[in-house]
């Protein structure tokens, strides 16, 4: 059960800010020594150096610009031309001038440092600034600068600019040379084009041209197909073959041989009679493919002309009609065979002038096909070359473009810069000259400033990489998180030469109140079950285990609780010194006479009891481990509400986990920054080991009140002036605490 939550009631940005100001005043040292160091070494370093003098010399440039131009243009030449002259002024050549007229013993980069040349912002000014040891030196030096750079320019020829003229000149002509070509290049892609419009024009006319003609062809051949549908018509049997009452036995077939079907290119004429075309098919019935046809047809045995001597044909006038008629002893199945084959041949013949004009007709639909793909890809041709022609005449226009922009600047930075070669002298005058100054720079200030900040953030820096190098247990936060402990409770720092005993010399202090909620937070953990036996324990000695015992055996009896607390440490006993009792007898004592009752002593506080250790044995473990102890405790908290145990520390002596079965609950107790997180985790590893009921730990030693609360409750109760303001006397190390304890009060509050 959590019965103290290590969460604290701010936000996420609260805590992350204490906890830097806690790393800043835990290394203060390092953060305040750093830059004092720093401030110390630039301080006697600007000390040794030698006075540096500064002199600077006002030029003033004129503008080269066209004396008709307004002002603001003036001005801005100008601008730009001092800007251009800044630059020129710390060329290495000038530096040579220089130290050749004023016989330096310098090279031209060192002179260059000492010069610092600058065009004065929206003026026509620069300002040349020299600095020297010497204030005669640093003034002659900035004046030979200036009056040189001017003797300079003023000696300029005009074959200064020759070059930049002739280089502008040549790509001048590069580029109208690029441009009559790019020109030329225009002018052939739209003569292409025009001839490409007319050639698709001329390609989409044929096109038009063969569609029409192939959609003629189609409606002919569409025509033909129906006339050959209908030709069955025209040749049929308009009455079945019969038997004829005479002799010798004949049966007659009558056959009908239509018009047949109109159609444009076959041999037919339509003005043929009745009688004639009755008359032209009635020779195709003895025909020698008809006879045959009939013979193989009936499989007879008789030769065609002998079948062809068998057969007549006559003529009904006015009519298309043909009767058919055969003798032989079964004339009916010849009469209808020979009639079938007649029907058959007569089609035949006449669908074969439709069946060549409609394989011409398809022959030149093919052939039309072929033209108009053929004309179809000279189009789709013909579009991608004029296309292509349209993207190349759109790219060229754009080069056009460019380069004749590019030609109209080349064109007027040549004629600026004829321009500024012939107004290229007298532009550049002093406008003040260069004083030896009476007092040299001081930086020592700026420098101060730098290093002093320079300092602190590398003490910052140190101070946090430290405190990550740190593995010692200092906070509530490694208690949890390193260790897995409930935190109780945090016990501050008490002030060296206080008594221990604070709960009955200062019981309105804010440790006081450190233990008072350390005892209620004791009360809360034993709600829920029987719990009447505290073992306070430490992983080291020097944790304030025993400290932290009696007060909190102090604070639970001003509850009103009935406490008695034992001294169980039987190898450094402290409780009797705390408590400042007799050393007469006590625990041990205890155990070997069986009598608790003569063994226990009173205190100043009500309704607390002690127990001391007694007379120490050679062997403490051998009384530990004695069923006695068990008892005599079980006894004792059958008297009390609670028995507060003090037991030697974890890591030295085996007797807290001996200890530790024979109680209710365990409460390790760690001084802040005493102990590393090894020890303590393997101090409670050794607990767990021992199956040890552990309700938690308490962090002891905390630099500031472990609770704000605690310091706003006693302010209500006093209604004064915080401690560390107190006009007393107190020790530097106590003045110091006190003020780390009010810096952290703040930043709680």
């Amino acid at each position: 059960m959590n019965i103290y939550s290590d969460v604290p009631l701010v936000n996420d940005d609260t805590v992350e800010l204490r906890w830097i100001l806690t790393v800043i005043w835990r290394r203060l040292w390092i953060v305040i020594l750093l830059p004092i160091l720093a401030l110390m070494a630039v301080y006697s370093i600007t000390s040794l150096e030698k006075p540096v003098y500064e002199a600077s010399v006002v030029l003033y440039v004129q503008s080269n610009a066209d004396p008709n131009s307004n002002n603001y243009n003036l001005i801005m030449a100008g601008q730009q031309l001092a800007a251009t002259y800044s630059e020129m002024i710390k060329r290495p050549s000038l530096m040579q001038l220089v130290i050749k007229q004023m016989g330096l013993h310098e090279t031209p980069d060192s002179l260059t440092k000492k010069v610092s040349v600058a065009p004065v912002k929206n003026t026509q000014l620069i300002n040349i600034t020299v600095s020297d040891p010497s204030s005669q030196q640093a003034a002659l030096l900035a004046n030979t600068i200036a009056n040189t750079f001017i003797a300079q320019v003023q000696s300029l020829p005009n074959e200064r600019f020759a070059e930049s003229l002739k280089s502008i000149q040549e790509k001048l002509d590069d580029e109208n040379t690029t441009i009559s070509g790019i020109q030329k290049n225009i002018d052939a892609l739209n003569a292409k084009g025009v001839a490409l419009d007319v050639d698709l024009n001329q390609q989409e006319l044929l096109l038009s041209d063969l569609r029409s003609e192939y959609k003629t062809l189609q409606q002919r051949q569409q025509a033909l197909e129906l006339a050959l549908a209908q030709l069955p018509d025209s040749v049929k049997i308009t009455e079945e073959g019969h038997i004829v009452p005479v002799l010798p036995t004949k049966a007659i077939v009558t056959v009908m041989v239509g018009q047949p079907p109109a159609a444009e290119g076959t041999d037919f004429a339509l003005s043929r009679s009745v009688d004639q075309l009755a008359l032209t098919f009635s020779q195709i019935v003895t025909s020698p493919r008809v006879l045959d046809a009939t013979i193989k047809d009936l499989k007879l045995t008789i030769s065609a002309d002998q079948l062809s001597a068998l057969i007549t044909t006559k003529l009904i006038p006015g009519t298309p009609l043909i009767e058919i008629s055969t003798i032989s002893p079964n004339p009916l199945p010849i009469a209808n065979s020979l009639a079938n084959s007649f029907i058959n041949q007569a089609r035949l013949m006449i669908a074969e002038p439709y069946n060549n004009r409609l394989g011409i007709i398809r022959d030149q639909e093919k052939t039309i096909s072929a033209s108009i793909d053929q004309a179809q890809n000279e189009i789709k041709s013909i579009t991608t070359s004029k296309v292509q022609g349209d993207t190349d005449l759109s790219r060229l226009n754009n080069d056009l473009v460019n380069h004749l922009s590019a030609s109209r600047a080349l064109q007027a930075s040549y004629d600026q810069l004829s321009e500024t070669a012939y107004n290229a002298k007298n532009t550049v005058v002093i406008a003040e000259n260069a004083t030896p100054p009476k007092s040299p720079i001081d930086h020592r200030m700026l420098y101060l400033m730098v290093a002093g900040l320079f300092g602190l953030i590398l003490g910052l820096a140190l101070a946090f990489l430290l405190e990550q190098l740190d593995d010692q247990i200092r906070t509530k936060q490694d208690i949890n998180s390193n260790l897995g402990l409930t935190i109780l409770g945090t016990i501050g720092k008490l002030n060296r030469g206080s008594p221990e005993l604070i709960m009955q010399t200062d019981p309105s202090s804010v440790i006081a109140e450190d233990f008072r909620v350390l005892a209620a937070n004791i009360r809360l953990s034993g709600l829920n079950k029987s719990f009447h036996k505290l073992l306070v324990t430490s992983p080291k000695s020097e944790d304030g285990k025993s400290m932290v015992a009696s007060n909190l055996a102090v604070a639970l009896a001003q509850a009103g609780l009935d406490v008695t607390i034992v001294d169980a440490d039987l190898h450094k006993p402290r409780l009797q010194d705390i408590f400042n009792c007799e050393r007469e007898t006590g625990l041990t004592d205890a155990l070997l006479e069986g009598n608790l009752n003569l063994n226990i002593q009173s205190t100043e506080t009500k309704g607390l009891s002690i127990l001391i250790s007694g007379h120490l044995p050679p062997d403490p473990t051998s009384i530990l481990i004695s069923p006695k102890l068990a008892k005599l405790l079980d006894e004792l908290a059958k008297k009390v509400d609670f028995v507060v145990i003090d037991s030697p520390p974890i890591l030295e002596i085996a007797d807290t986990c001996i200890l530790s079965s024979l109680v209710d609950g365990v409460m390790v107790v760690i001084r802040s920054g005493h102990i590393s997180n090894q020890e303590g985790k393997e101090a409670i590893a050794r607990l767990r080991q021992a199956n040890a009921q552990i309700i938690g730990g308490v962090l002891n030693g905390m630099s500031g009140r472990s609770d704000h609360y605690a310091y706003h409750y006693r302010k209500a109760r006093e209604k004064k002036l915080p401690t560390w303001i107190k006009p007393t006397y107190i020790s530097i190390s106590e003045f110091f605490d006190r003020v780390r304890q009010q810096i952290h009060d703040n930043t709680i509050d």
